[in-house]
């Protein structure tokens, strides 16, 4: 009985021994000379994922989520950083990593948008260039336009004034001959009346 029992240990031995695990000394690869993935990223925890939209990043299960992963988003060729501590969608941090093409299309935007604007800016310079010169042309005419009526007003009060002297000096020049007259006339009478006071 007790060399039955010994051999179904051996046997139960050999069986547990030949169906381990082996300690793995290298890389996981596949067998023979195929080239098929070991894994496929989307369906491990937490580590680098490439994953097509936005909307299946937020819908990565908790369960593959581990703070610190990295997950880039094909649809909008931008790299992100799972910084939540509660692994939800709250924190999804951009690294600003970006590929030459889009960096390039990039370019090309910003560069269209400043030509634009540049180009709206300087129509609006011009104009207000317009705008200024034309302002500063009425000003001088208006200016000219009010110095001659200035100048014909005070020339017609130049003229009021000469005419009003003058009739002045008229009526001074009459009322000193109209004295001389009367002085003249009264002159007169008063040398009658003497002379016939003293034939009298």
């Amino acid at each position: 009985m007790i060399k039955i029992f010994k051999l179904l240990l051996l046997f139960l031995f050999i069986s547990v021994v030949s169906k381990a695990q082996i300690k793995l000394v290298g890389n996981i690869t596949t067998n023979g000379v195929a080239s098929y993935p070991t894994h496929i990223d989307s369906l491990g925890k937490g580590g680098y994922m490439t994953i097509p939209t936005l909307s299946e990043r937020d819908n990565i299960p908790t369960l593959r989520r581990k703070y610190g992963m990295l997950v880039y988003v094909q649809a909008n060729d931008s790299l992100y950083k799972l910084s939540s501590v509660n692994l939800d969608n709250t924190k999804w941090i951009t690294m600003g990593l970006a590929s030459v093409l889009k960096l390039t299309n990039d370019s090309i935007l910003v560069y269209t948008k400043i030509k634009a604007d540049s180009t709206t800016l300087a129509g609006r310079i011009n104009s207000l260039g317009t705008s200024v010169a034309s302002d500063i042309t009425n000003a001088i005419s208006g200016s000219s336009a009010d110095l001659a009526a200035e100048i014909t007003r005070a020339t017609n009060a130049e003229n009021a004034l000469d005419t009003r002297i003058t009739a002045e000096i008229t009526r001074a020049t009459n009322a000193e001959n109209a004295l001389d007259t009367r002085i003249t006339t009264n002159t007169g009478n008063i040398a009658s009346n003497t002379a016939s006071i003293t034939t009298n």
